[in-house]
């Protein structure tokens, strides 16, 4: 066992949590940790909202794989940012790894600063509510994980907890949502991402510190 191995083990000692036996242990949970959140933000979306009508012909074209994607490419930067932050000796913080997920979900708003009508009924700010609360499970299971580690920067890895759960969200949420247009799905999915990362950094603040 090496000296950061030895940190996160007295660390979650104090905190009265059962500590991972190595970092890559902990890696490796938190990866099982990330894939249950999506699997219970899936799950969650199914039972609560189920799918949109035309799921089956909007399936493979941009609106929705512009959706799904950037989510995709967003949680990954998130992950690897998150599990850098949840290690003592994990470094500095490439923030740039987050670009490609921001770009996709822009690169769709400039393609699409108008798009078509929306389907009666669509309520576009209902999207933020919906992939906030889809979210909230991930970030209870993200949190719990990251409570075995050692953050040293516990307000900044709530808050990157939160933007990897509100990224399961997203996900979940496409499945149901019927707001195609590019712009309108940046400005609502993106304020919902933001206010997930900040529940995350206000909820990691008190419980990540040691």
């Amino acid at each position: 066992m090496n000296a950061t191995d030895d940190l996160i083990s007295g660390l979650a000692a104090q905190a009265g949590v059962e500590p991972h036996r190595s970092a890559a242990a902990f890696r490796r949970a938190l990866l099982v940790t990330a894939l249950l959140s999506l699997a219970v933000a899936l799950g969650a979306n199914w039972a609560g909202f189920g799918l949109r009508p035309d799921f089956a012909a909007m399936v493979l074209r941009a609106p929705f794989l512009f959706k799904v994607g950037g989510a995709a490419v967003l949680a990954a930067g998130a992950f690897l940012l998150v599990r850098r932050a949840a290690l003592p000796a994990g470094g500095p913080l490439a923030w740039s790894l987050l670009a490609p997920g921001i770009s996709l979900f822009l690169l769709r708003a400039a393609l699409d600063p108008v798009g078509p009508a929306r389907p009666k009924g669509t309520v576009t700010g209902n999207c933020t509510v919906e992939i906030a609360l889809l979210s909230l499970p991930a970030l209870w299971l993200i949190l719990r994980a990251l409570r075995t580690a050692a953050p040293t920067r516990p307000a900044a890895t709530g808050a990157l907890a939160g933007l990897l759960a509100g990224t399961m969200g997203v996900a979940a949420h496409a499945m149901v949502c019927g707001n195609d247009n590019g712009a309108s799905v940046a400005f609502w999915y993106g304020l919902g991402l933001i206010i997930v990362t900040g529940l995350g950094a206000l909820i990691g603040r008190r419980v990540l510190r040691w």
